[in-house]
């Protein structure tokens, strides 16, 4: 793809200069310019040029590219103890201990794939999305809109991967069929044909049945050779998962296309749920984006003699319980190597303004805190084959907790973070729901008859981007190992 500015300005605001570069804050990988003016990010535009944004940007792109780099809040300058200190002082305390000790690396969506190629050298690399080690999407986006049969298994790329929702509603206008089995009432929901809500136990048993021989579902996918069939990625980091990949293996077998839809990594890491269980193994624990949110109460109190180390670029939980932080370089400031998502692969973004001061790449301190040699040849993409049987018993539960982010179409915002503060964290819950849920207790309930019978959404981002009104993070409720949606009894 061509990467040169258009040369005609997008922006009406003043520039000195134009520089193109790649999102990758979703799988779409979108193309931007960038507008500069003495040496600072001014506007973003969509690049015209880009085969998949096409012009245009999200508002996610627009906050991370944009916002949260000019943010008054940006985290900034090195710490010790919560002190402001030299980046020589925390130089030092990360040479006394990575070198020779054993480390946990927490990699969140702030992560590069240069870091990840760094922290792997360095010591073991913990995620927090589904880890997926087969091919993550069989058929490019732009050929999404080409598909006679769409299928949607609790996906939501308005959520996540924005733009790729275009190519959706080109194959709606062009009579694609679409059904749509969801957790909860969503853009795509709206655009289907034929749509059911049910929870994770009942969509494993729909789907169990609808996939047989002589089901519904596999009758269409045998009729429409060639049909879509989008999963969302979260289903993956569920008690479920051995279900989900036996039918993606039946959907495969039937001749169709799939694609992963959300937050995932494709790369050799552990899940952070492995982590709370070695907590023992580990001196250090550094954590790229905030990572230690996910720990409980007890798991902090335990890593009290570890020494924590945070990269981020607010002041987060993460850093406000780490012995160490400084702030990171955002994507604008570095050069940044895509390490999450699946619909597009090897995007990326080369360094369109300088970092701005107190703000690092976590790599190139990591690797010259401890003399690593920084050539980041491991790249590779642990692709599988799809390897599953059909598993043994239900997912039985009365009620669900789905931890997922994204678009709250009732309360009008995509996500917390992308709009003004806001003080009160909210759960969304199904209207048959009567009784208090006591591990929500402080949290406030909105009721919908837009979400499946028994499932209650929280979404875990409200207290990594709200800086001044405390929500409930992931880890004083979410149970263990760490799943995106779980059995609340």
């Amino acid at each position: 793809m061509d990467l040169r500015p258009t040369g005609l300005p997008l922006s009406v605001k003043s520039h000195d200069s134009q520089e193109a570069g790649f999102c990758p804050y979703c799988s779409c990988g979108c193309s931007f310019i960038a507008y500069i003016k003495n040496g600072a990010l001014k506007d973003v535009y969509g690049h015209p040029g880009c085969v998949v944004g096409m012009g245009s940007l999200c508002t996610k792109g627009i906050t991370y590219l944009q916002d949260i780099v000019n943010s008054p809040f940006r985290l900034k300058g090195f710490y010790m103890e919560k002190e402001a200190v030299s980046r020589e002082r925390v130089l030092k305390a990360l040479r006394e201990n990575i070198k020779g000790k054993r480390v946990a690396f927490i990699l969140t969506k702030q992560a590069s794939l240069e870091d990840f190629a760094v922290a792997k050298k360095a010591g073991e690399v913990f995620v927090d999305a589904p880890l997926i080690d087969f091919e993550s999407c069989t058929l490019e986006l732009r050929e999404w809109a080409k598909a006679k049969l769409i299928i949607s298994i609790d996906a939501e790329p308005t959520l996540s991967d924005v733009m790729a929702m275009r190519f959706v509603v080109d194959a709606i206008e062009a009579g694609a069929r679409v059904i749509c089995i969801s957790a909860r009432y969503e853009t795509l929901c709206a655009k289907a044909h034929d749509r059911v809500l049910l929870n994770l136990g009942e969509m494993v048993k729909f789907l169990d049945r609808e996939l047989e021989e002589n089901g519904e579902i596999a009758k269409l996918l045998k009729a429409f050779r060639g049909a879509l069939v989008l999963i969302g990625a979260h289903l993956f980091l569920t008690p479920a998962r051995a279900w989900f990949m036996y039918f993606l293996k039946k959907i495969r077998e039937m001749g169709a296309n799939y694609a992963i839809v959300g937050d995932m990594v494709r790369y050799k890491a552990r899940h952070i749920g492995e982590l709370f269980e070695r907590l023992d193994d580990f001196d250090t624990i550094v954590s790229i984006g905030n990572g230690l949110r996910y720990f409980s109460d007890q798991e902090i109190e335990k890593s009290r003699g570890k020494f924590l180390f945070t990269f981020s670029a607010m002041p987060d939980f993460s850093v406000n319980v780490s012995n160490a932080c400084v702030g990171i370089s955002l994507v604008p400031e570095r050069d940044f190597s895509v390490f999450r998502g699946g619909l597009r692969t090897g995007v990326f973004s080369k360094a369109l303004i300088s970092p701005q001061s107190g703000c690092e790449e976590p790599w190139r301190l990591i690797a010259e805190a401890i003399d690593l040699d920084t050539k980041l040849e491991d790249r590779e993409v642990a692709f599988g084959d799809i390897k599953a049987q059909r598993p043994e018993g239900f997912l039985e539960a009365r009620r669900w907790l789905y931890s997922i982010g994204g678009l709250c179409e009732e309360l009008g915002h995509w996500s917390y973070w992308t709009h003004g503060l806001e003080p009160v964290q909210t759960a969304l819950v199904s209207k048959d729901i009567k009784e208090e849920i006591p591990r929500l207790g402080g949290i406030r309930k909105v009721y919908s008859a837009n979400i499946a019978k028994g499932v209650v959404f929280l979404s875990p981002e409200f207290d990594e981007y709200q800086p001044f009104f405390e929500g409930v993070r992931p880890g004083a409720f979410q149970g263990r190992p760490f799943y995106l949606v779980e059995a609340l009894d």
